[in-house]
Parts: C-alpha cells; structure tokens; sequence
C-alpha cells in the first residue's frame, strides 16, 4: 500500500483514539459541584453557558470555512489546544470571569472541531475511495465517545469521593494533553490543498452558502437533523431530573445512564447496515416516528416503566447523525465541506435555544412531564411536515 493511502487510512483511528480521549473527562461527573465549590451559583452557570453559546455561535461559520481554506489538521490540533488550555484555567479558576474565560477557551475549541473532524473524516476516505464506510466510521466514534464517557463518569465519581474534585480534573488534563499529542499526527488530506481557484475568504463563506441554497434535498435532511437534536438536546440534559421525577433512586442512576449510552451507541455502529437495507425515505420517516412515539411516552407513564420509552428515545437519535452528517458530506463538494456542516451546526444551535426558552417555561412552571410533552408534540408535528414532504425532496436527487 502507498504510504500517504496508508497515513490516511491511519487518520482514522487516529480519529477513533482522538475521540476517546478527548472525551475521557473525569471531571464532568462532578462539574458542577466543582464549580459550586468555588463559589459559582447557579445564577453565574446560567450566565456562563450563555457566554459559551455566544462564543459558539459567532466562530461557527468562520472556522469551518477555515478548515477548508487552510487546514484541517491545525484547527484539530488547535481544538485540543484550547481544551487543555480549559482544563488548566478551571484547575486554578476561583472567580466568576476565570470560569467565563474557561468556557471561552472551550466554545472557542467547540467551533474550531465543529465540521472539521467530519470532514477531516470524509476526505482521508475519499483519498483511498472508501467514502461508502463513512457512516460507519461516524458511529463508531461515537461509540468510543460514549464509551469514555461512561468510562469517566464511573471512575472520575470514584476518585472524586475517594480523594477530591480538583483530582478529576489534573486526570482530564491529562486525557486532553494525550488527544493533543495524537492530533499531531493526523495527515492532512490532500484535496484541502487541491484549490479550483484561490477565493476570498468570505468568498468562500458565500459559495458555502449559496450551495445550500441550491441543494433542496440537502437542506430537508439537515432540517431533520436539526429539529431532531434541537429537541434531543433537552433530553438528554435532563434525563436526571425525569429520573428523580419519577422516584428513580440515585442509585440506579449510573446504570441508567450505562443503558443510555449503551443504547445510543450500539444504533449508531449499526446505523450504516440500514443505509444499505433500506431507503432513505423508510429509515428517516421510521425513526422519527419511534422518536416521537418514545418522547411522548416517557411524558404520560409517570413510573419507573418511563425508562423503557427513555431508553428507546436515546437509542433512535443515535441513527440520526451518522445518516444525516453522511447524507450532507456524500453530497459536499470537498472545498466546502466543512464550511457546509458548519452552517448546519449554526442553525442547530440557533434552534436549540429557541426550544430551550420553551422547554424551560414547561418544566419550570409546570413539571418536567410536561416539559418532555412539548418536546413530543413538537417532533410529532415536525414529522407531519416531513413525512408529507419526503417525498418531493428525499426522491430529487
């Protein structure tokens, strides 16, 4: 085999090991009790999260675009960069603004990996013409992150009561220190340097775009993607609260989320095999139905059978992304890439707080059953929409 097929072939377990250990984060298990401990109320997270959505939000398009025009190896190395430099600022962090600047570093990493990693992804493939397993190689980092995650939760609870807080988060600068390392050895593909015609920077932005534009079939799919993660999202923040609704105890809780991962995990290595079975029209209507069904239930059967339907939820939106993100890039132009997913990571974003401020009126002032209950009616709604649309756009192209 040719060395540079075989380096970029290497790019993808290159890309596995990144994704493990970048997710490998002790310390979330007890972030907030961290935080707490340092004098950040909750007032002050609320604050801060908003800060990090703003970062997020404002370097979307502009790194992705970035991605394309210069490189995708470099914003990967810079993405682990600007976590590890988060890890080192929480370590010592004691104020309100120390923790604001930590979340900056981290929004600002968000976007530099934000439709890189994909594309970094799709492209080493499409240099040894294996494009056709990219969904399959999505599911599977998402299994390894799932799988660190779970990994984490489990030991970084551990150390937290054996030894202290601050322990969980010297051990995740040190996950995040070995994803730097490994991000140095991706090789950048080399049809990001294979340029039809040097254009401006926002030049490049506006191509991205009116691609998009152009591409009705493309923009359905990603729509579904973004209305089903917008209201995903709030599942998968509160499954807690929903369990101790229901007088799940604590206790059980590191189970649950185990079963969760599990679950979602497992869908999205296998997602690729109903790609090949069935159409795209069968695969989308199905899971947004189960989806819908799924939320919905978990909303009504207030009682420990809610974590079946919980259960399925988490197990269907992990078909979604590697279909969706795989739809978008088999149908990308390479110069674009990940300007394209970018755009699509924006409006996903922009979505989910527009859902969030509803969502968080319904579980406020009502009770979380009825926060789930919007979230159902919404996808239920959306799937009207879709399923009378598919086919005009699904069957275009």
């Amino acid at each position: 085999m040719d060395n540079n097929l075989f380096r970029y072939k290497l790019n993808i377990y290159l890309m596995y090991a990144y994704s493990f250990f970048h997710s490998l984060i002790f310390a979330y298990v007890i972030e907030r009790l961290y935080w707490a401990s340092r004098g950040i109320t909750s007032q002050q997270v609320v604050y801060i999260e908003i800060i990090y959505a703003a970062v997020v939000i404002l370097l979307e398009v502009p790194t992705g675009s970035l991605a394309d025009k210069w490189s995708k190896k470099i914003l990967m190395v810079l993405h682990a960069v600007f976590s590890l430099m988060e890890f080192i600022i929480l370590i010592y962090a004691h104020s309100f603004w120390h923790f604001a600047l930590a979340v900056t570093m981290a929004g600002i990493g968000k976007s530099l990996c934000s439709g890189t990693s994909n594309a970094l992804v799709f492209e080493s493939l499409k240099m040894n013409k294996d494009t056709e397993c990219f969904e399959r190689v999505l599911g599977r980092i998402g299994f390894y992150d799932y799988f660190a995650a779970m990994l984490a939760a489990l030991t970084g609870s551990f150390v937290a009561a054996k030894s202290s807080y601050i322990t969980t988060y010297w051990m995740s600068l040190m996950s995040v220190l070995i994803s730097v390392i490994i991000a140095c050895f991706f090789k950048e593909p080399k049809a990001a340097y294979e340029k039809e015609e040097d254009i401006s920077y926002f030049r490049h932005i506006e191509a991205a775009f009116n691609f998009l534009k152009d591409k009705s079939a493309i923009k359905f799919i990603l729509f579904f993607g973004i209305v089903t993660g917008a209201v995903f999202t709030y599942i998968d923040e509160f499954w807690q609260t929903y369990l101790q609704a229901i007088n799940i105890p604590v206790i059980l809780f590191g189970v649950i989320s185990a079963s969760r991962m599990i679950s979602s995990s497992l869908s999205g290595i296998y997602a690729y095999k109903l790609k090949n079975k069935f159409s795209n029209k069968m695969i989308f209507s199905t899971v947004i139905i189960v989806l819908s069904s799924s939320i919905f239930g978990a909303s009504v059967l207030k009682s420990f059978s809610g974590i079946i339907p919980l259960i399925v939820s988490f197990a269907a939106y992990g078909i979604v992304e590697p279909l969706v993100l795989g739809y978008l890039h088999h149908r990308t132009e390479s110069k674009i890439r990940a300007t394209v997913e970018s755009f699509q990571s924006l409006a996903l974003r922009v979505f989910t707080i527009i859902c969030g401020l509803f969502f968080g009126y319904f579980a406020t002032y009502y009770s979380i059953f009825i926060g789930f209950r919007f979230l159902a009616f919404s996808i239920i709604i959306y799937s009207i929409y879709f399923i009378v649309k598919q086919n005009k756009y699904i069957e275009s192209e």
